[in-house]
């Protein structure tokens, strides 16, 4: 005889900062008469951050927990914040010059309290950094996302990407979270993993074995319930 199981629910808090404009007050002087004008942020903003949570949520449940709704994002607070790039380079398309220690003093700038799970930071800027190849050629490393391997992602690029890559983008360092590390070059011309360091849109990536392990590893250690699709008698 075969028994439906009825999987507890994994719900993961999320607090998010954003880096992008709030609204403004103008003043308008008028013949003596003060009015105010308020120029409201676009509010896309807001939701591009809630379905960038949806997705996510959805996508691991129908790649990690074969279609079960087990896993849930919930958005506890939404705060603006600004961040201190020092002495690095910002271009005038919002491009930034990495140097050494600044995504960590990125990190740094922002923390997660005792009820958060996950704290991420969106940013509108990129993130690049130069390498020089035999001497000789000058070329640019961008970054999409980093994080502290703990609680805390930081992402580059938002509300400039397509939705699906900023996700992809946002599961990959949700891997490293969970102590997944980059594949081989070598492995990754071969399979478009989720976790190889260069995630090809166009290429949908794969949700490995490793990559399930960890979820399912997560999923036990939160709610001490194996999963499974049925259980026999």
């Amino acid at each position: 005889m075969l028994f439906l199981v009825a999987f507890l629910a994994l719900t993961i808090k999320v607090g998010v900062y954003d880096t992008l404009p709030q609204d403004k007050v103008l003043l308008h002087n008028r013949g003596g008469e003060v009015k105010a004008e308020i120029l409201k942020r676009n509010r896309g903003v807001d939701l591009e951050i809630k379905n960038l949570l949806a997705n996510a949520a959805e996508t691991i449940n129908s790649k990690i927990f074969s279609g079960q709704k087990v896993v849930k994002f919930e958005l506890v607070f939404t705060q603006q914040a600004k961040l201190n790039y020092g002495s690095a380079k910002i271009l005038p398309s919002g491009i930034v010059e990495s140097n050494d220690g600044l995504l960590l003093s990125l990190l740094d700038q922002f923390s997660c309290n005792a009820q958060i799970s996950l704290c991420l930071m969106v940013s509108e800027k990129h993130m690049r950094e130069k390498s020089v190849i035999d001497g000789n050629s000058l070329t640019f490393k961008y970054t999409n996302g980093v994080t502290d391997s703990l609680t805390k992602i930081l992402l580059f690029g938002f509300m400039h990407r397509s939705r699906q890559e900023t996700e992809l983008i946002l599961l990959h360092e949700i891997g490293h979270i969970l102590n997944l590390e980059h594949p081989t070059q070598e492995q990754c011309k071969t399979k478009s993993n989720i976790m190889c360091r260069a995630i090809e849109e166009s290429a949908p990536p794969i949700f490995g074995d490793e990559y399930k392990k960890a979820w399912h590893d997560f999923y036990y250690q939160k709610t001490e319930q194996r999963f499974g699709s049925m259980l026999s008698k």
